[in-house]
């Protein structure tokens, strides 16, 4: 990180301090504009902060600058990792960093996800970067993230992906309203995807809006499968149930807004948990609004248990879409559709009814 980038970080880091928590959000979406990286670093200050035992006793320039002075010594920019040099860090998440790089042998860019420092000693963190790695290098579509290796770097383990130039759909939606051709579009990639992820077995498990990217030609790419397990597919409606393997003792798998019940429930699964999250995923496309969205942890988990949203019939042109977001939000597993192969059948057979209704009714007005 160069001095100019450290004192932009700490000077946003300082206001969004004086702010009240809950302000906070919306003035480092503001103040970052779009710049990932800065927001990032931030949120990630602000993380450390609020989490300090000794935050009282110490002035916030002082715990500011020793925390970037730790992210500076961690960083990986400018080094170079076998074939790759890296040149920026695109993000951070739960698991670990996501840097920019590029292949020095093909001349292209991509994308090295490492485990952060305080994972790489952790067993059931490699098996599950491990398990995204051979999740997505089983699937070969378009709208899922490419995986081109993986390897190792001082003990710390990384997995390199196609480097995707555009923004999650979380964020493309916070900026404004999806427009209904956006809309169609995306969803049938997305269902695509998944669908392709079922045939082979795979349930994701955590599907939601920051695990989709959008490229600046509005193609979605499906991204994260280091939750995902892999189930028999001998039978053609993919209802084997599957225990929450992969996960540590425990701990329940996934994002909590967008979990099935029977997710929460720490019950087997199988491929219609998938569907569930992907009714709330395409609910908040349609709606703008998380039809799950609490203040509270425990008040989400009883949203999703027992709270049925409302259907999303406003709008007279989406009326036979917004059925198939209802169907998948089903709190029974039995009620929803079998997997994502059926959605898109379904998708695909309402198009063609439509464009037969228009075809009718400009044949009818030219006769």
């Amino acid at each position: 990180m160069s001095d100019s980038s450290v004192k932009q970080v700490e000077e946003v880091f300082h206001e969004a301090l004086e702010l009240p928590a809950a302000e906070r959000d919306r003035y480092l979406r503001n103040s970052c504009s779009g710049n990932n990286a800065l927001y990032d670093e931030v949120c990630s200050l602000l993380a450390a902060w609020e989490k300090s035992q000794q935050f009282l006793e110490k002035p916030a320039l002082e715990f500011g600058l020793r925390v970037l002075a730790q992210n500076r010594e961690h960083s990986l920019v400018g080094k170079t990792i076998g074939p790759y040099k890296i040149v920026s860090l695109l993000g951070k998440g739960g698991m670990g960093e996501v840097y920019l790089a590029i292949d020095i042998r093909l001349d292209r860019k991509v994308a090295l996800k490492f485990l952060s420092p305080e994972l790489a000693a952790d067993d059931f963190s490699r098996e599950q970067l491990i398990r995204e790695a051979k999740a997505c290098a089983s699937l070969d579509h378009p709208n899922i993230c490419q995986i081109y290796g993986i390897g190792t770097h001082r003990k710390k383990h990384f997995i390199v992906m196609q480097y995707i130039e555009g923004v999650t759909l979380a964020d493309l939606m916070r900026k404004r309203p999806l427009r209904r051709e956006h809309l169609v579009m995306l969803t049938r990639q997305i269902v695509s995807a998944l669908a392709e992820a079922h045939a082979h077995g795979i349930i994701h498990r955590d599907i939601k809006p920051q695990n989709v990217m959008v490229t600046t030609k509005w193609q979605a790419k499906i991204l994260d499968f280091g939750l995902a397990s892999s189930i028999n597919v001998a039978n053609p409606n993919g209802c084997y149930p599957l225990r929450n393997r992969g996960s540590k003792p425990g701990a329940v798998p996934g994002t909590i807004r967008y979990m099935s019940p029977e997710q929460l429930r720490g019950e087997e699964l199988d491929y219609r948990s998938d569907i569930f999250s992907l009714g709330t995923l395409l609910y908040e496309m349609v709606s703008g609004t998380n039809p799950f969205h609490r203040k509270h942890t425990s008040e989400i988990a009883s949203a999703i248990l027992a709270f049925v949203p409302e259907p999303l019939t406003r709008n007279l042109r989406l009326k036979q879409f917004a059925s198939i977001v209802q169907r998948c939000l089903a709190k029974n597993p039995s009620e929803r559709y079998e997997s994502a192969a059926e959605i898109l059948w379904e998708l695909d057979r309402r198009k063609t009814r439509g464009i037969r209704r228009l075809l009718g009714n400009y044949a009818g007005a030219n006769s």
